[in-house]
């Protein structure tokens, strides 16, 4: 018996069909290539199906609307696209913090910023407040912080210049928030950890990963943390090297 695919939705039937035929038909409707739902079976009287070199199987076709729920292709893909526009609609409404705080709770990367561009950001700010303070004027507020999370130990030897300690940070958390937070450590682990942790706080975070000692490696200056000019930077074990001019504590 031959059939159409319009005479099978409008009335299951039973239909004998070669191999190579209930071949393409199963193909198809594993392919979704059919815009109805297909549920075969076998005929009862016979569970294998096969009759010399053909196979007997019931068919009832029963059509779906596009977007009907249990045909789950065409509804995934308006789904995924509605919820796309949604996403879409709502970072472009967000404030940078809110959103920062929804990509750090997914796991997103921290942006990292490597030695020059923040010895250009340091300097930049350093001109400015030193341009203001000569005129007389209101020192301009800086967008960025740089915070050392190390230990009290090792930043009693020295830190990079213009950056102020995690507790001094934490103290004032708040007077940061629309700031770019900038941590660094000795060698980056540690300040990892730290701009993952202010990401899921809802800051905005560029991980100086160098730390300090890709700071010296490019043997650009130290100061105490009262201010004053240092060539010492501890260094923790005598694991790390540091160029000649400093002086290894550890």
């Amino acid at each position: 018996m031959s059939l159409s695919m319009s005479q099978l939705v409008t009335s299951p039937q039973s239909v004998t069909l070669t191999d190579r035929n209930f071949e393409a038909l199963a193909w198809a409707i594993k392919s979704r290539q059919t815009s109805s739902s297909i549920r075969p079976w076998i005929s009862s009287r016979n569970p294998l199906g096969y009759h010399g070199e053909s196979r007997t199987c019931g068919l009832a076709l029963v059509s779906k609307p596009f977007l009907d729920p249990s045909n789950p292709f065409p509804f995934l893909v308006v789904m995924r696209a509605f919820l796309l526009l949604v996403f879409v609609m709502v970072a472009l409404s967000t404030p940078r913090s809110a959103f920062a705080q929804l990509g750090g709770l997914f796991g997103s990367s921290v942006e990292v910023i490597e030695t020059e561009a923040l010895q250009k950001q340091l300097a930049a700010r350093k001109r400015a407040e030193e341009f203001a303070k000569g005129k007389g004027l209101k020192v301009p507020e800086s967008d960025f912080v740089l915070v050392d999370v190390r230990s009290e130990k090792e930043i009693a030897v020295s830190i990079i210049p213009g950056a102020i300690t995690k507790a001094q940070f934490e103290k004032n958390l708040e007077d940061y928030r629309e700031k770019t937070v900038i941590p660094y450590c000795l060698v980056g682990g540690r300040s990892t950890a730290y701009a993952k942790k202010m990401v899921a706080k809802g800051f905005q975070v560029k991980n100086y990963k160098p730390s300090i000692l890709g700071w010296v490696k490019a043997k650009l200056p130290l100061q105490t943390i009262d201010g004053k000019a240092t060539n010492r930077v501890h260094t923790a074990s005598d694991r790390y090297t540091v160029p000649d001019k400093y002086e290894r504590v550890y």
